[in-house]
């Protein structure tokens, strides 16, 4: 039987491998479950400076394919489009 610093042990080097994803549910507007968001990525998330550097490629020869997931009319700045390339 796994005792729970096991366990959090072990979920923290799956987290930092990226073998697991935490998942957890909040509302920023009624700041319903924001605080243990923030602790568990101060906690378990790994620190940038301990991953390696992401590698990136020129993506301006390719075709661009994204999906728009937001879109919003600001009288100030016009037509907003947010977006997730799609690779």
């Amino acid at each position: 039987e796994l005792t729970p610093e096991e366990i959090i042990t072990g979920f923290k080097a799956s987290v930092k491998k990226g073998l697991a994803v935490p998942v957890l549910c909040g509302s920023a507007t009624k700041n319903m479950g924001i605080p243990p968001v923030l602790d568990l990525m101060v906690e378990s998330l790994p620190n940038p400076a301990e991953t390696a550097a992401a590698e990136g490629k020129d993506l301006a020869a390719e075709p661009l394919a994204a999906l728009i997931f937001k879109t919003l009319a600001d009288p100030y700045v016009g037509k907003l489009n947010f977006f997730l390339q799609c690779q």
